[in-house]
């Protein structure tokens, strides 16, 4: 407990947050990137219906400021990103990340189409991946 803010002393004694602080800092910006990433994925996938709808159609791309070309550069970018950067953090974290990630992109393609699946997908990002996250970088 107290982990996260705990201060240690860089070698010139100057102190600095604890390494648990940094792993929690950068664990949340890689799935900021992972979930933009399968944001941008359900945009890219859904424009044409999204086009049609009375407020989805004026998302970026549904309404036209975002081209199709330069959605799918940001779709890479930061789905490697955020890959590169778990697998970079830890093994485990990149296999839970990854599965996460796996589940975004499979709810866009075919699993928010079915009732339990689709609540089961946005349970398990919430309730199950992020906590299992948070329980990696709290052992040492």
């Amino acid at each position: 407990t107290g982990k996260l803010f705990e201060l240690g002393y860089a070698p010139l004694g100057i102190p600095v947050l604890s390494s648990y602080f940094w792993l929690t800092t950068l664990g949340f910006f890689v799935f900021c990137f992972l979930s933009s990433a399968s944001y941008i994925f359900n945009d890219m996938t859904d424009v044409e219906l999204d086009r049609k709808h009375p407020t989805k159609r004026f998302r970026p791309i549904a309404g036209g400021l975002v081209s199709l070309q330069e959605a799918r550069i940001l779709f890479v970018i930061m789905a490697v990103a955020g890959l590169v950067g778990a697998f970079l953090l830890r093994p485990s974290f990149f296999l839970i990340s990854l599965i996460f990630f796996g589940i975004h992109i499979s709810y866009t393609l075919w699993l928010k189409r079915y009732a339990l699946w689709d609540i089961l997908c946005i349970a398990s990002g919430w309730q199950i991946l992020r906590p299992a996250v948070g329980h990696k970088f709290s052992k040492s």
